[in-house]
């Protein structure tokens, strides 16, 4: 396992992944049972089991699991960054609109 990560910071770094996670439980939702937060992130994610290993308090991963978790993780980041840059110049175009008006 070449790669891994403290349960605190894959959470914070995935759980834009598992929007419905954030919802339920908060952006910064803090946990007493960091381990059990992983895990259902982790459920969420749909990750084989053989891709990844919990330790006490870090996650172990295979070669190229963390990369292809990063990889979704920016692509997700693009997404929300276009409708949040989308909805911006909606609002700017209606004020101008009112404007001219």
């Amino acid at each position: 396992y070449p790669d891994h990560m403290v349960f605190s910071e894959f959470r914070r770094r995935f759980d834009v992944l598992a929007p419905h996670l954030t919802k339920k439980l908060g952006r910064n939702y803090i946990v007493k049972d960091e381990r059990r937060a992983v895990e259902e992130l982790l459920e969420s994610l749909d990750l084989e089991k053989s891709s990844y290993h919990m330790g006490l308090s870090r996650l172990f991963f295979r070669a190229g699991t963390l990369a292809k978790l990063e990889e979704q993780r920016d692509e997700q980041t693009k997404r929300n960054l276009t409708l949040f840059q989308a909805s911006c110049r909606g609002y700017l175009a209606r004020q101008a609109f009112k404007k001219r008006k």
